[in-house]
């Protein structure tokens, strides 16, 4: 997941790990920073809110660990969802019912369960529920939408790290969070609640086209 700190002493966030490396800007109390990367030595590489990147001292008199609570949110989203893992792939699956899940109704389900976060019923409407971010600043919780013929159909929950929680038909084989096949599925290939790896061919063959943030 990701890794966050937050300031508690004024520090520069420069081009490179050192202090001969220009200053970019100088980064006040509070400032909340993604980390990317640490080191060499004491330097951590490092994302502001913004989408810069630079990197920042990591001697502790300048930051502390912090974790935001949309983090919070979206790390309660993905434990709640993988508890479905192996249910089955059913298109046109019945609402508010456990037992098969297409994409959409996972993605529906899982929201409003763990979160309260009420979504529309399928991924086309989906797509519209909230503001559009990025598809290179995607973050834990994001939504990633798919089309084919200029038509959404297919939606997935981001992972960091390169991760997909999503449900498809019965040529899936079913991943656990570390992407190996589950010991249910043995690999086989049933179709249903899995993880995948994002980059490969949901990101450049599966017709990626735009992602929204529920959680904020």
């Amino acid at each position: 997941m990701e890794r966050f700190v937050k300031v508690i002493y004024g520090v520069n966030f420069r081009k490179g790990p050192g202090t001969g490396f220009d200053v970019i800007k100088l980064l006040p109390k509070g400032t909340v920073v993604e980390v990317l990367d640490e080191g060499p030595g004491t330097w951590y590489k490092g994302r502001l809110e913004d989408g810069s990147v630079g990197y920042l001292s990591s001697l502790p008199k300048y930051t502390e660990s912090f974790i935001p609570e949309w983090l919070v949110k979206a790390r309660k989203l993905i434990d709640f969802g993988k508890q479905f893992l192996d249910v089955p792939y059913l298109y046109g699956s019945t609402r508010n019912n456990t037992k098969t899940f297409d994409c959409s109704d996972f993605v529906q389900y899982v929201f409003r369960h763990s979160l309260g976060i009420k979504l529309d019923g399928d991924s086309r409407s989906q797509s519209d529920d909230a503001p559009e971010v990025s598809l290179d600043s995607l973050r834990t919780g994001d939504l990633v939408f798919f089309q084919k013929d200029g038509r959404i159909y297919h939606v997935a929950i981001y992972v960091h790290d390169d991760k997909l929680l999503h449900t498809y038909n019965d040529t899936a084989t079913i991943y656990d969070e570390d992407l190996k096949p589950t010991k249910a599925n043995g690999g086989n290939g049933k179709g249903g609640v899995t993880f995948t790896k994002f980059s490969g061919y949901w990101k450049d063959k599966a017709g990626l086209c735009k992602a929204i943030r529920p959680i904020r």
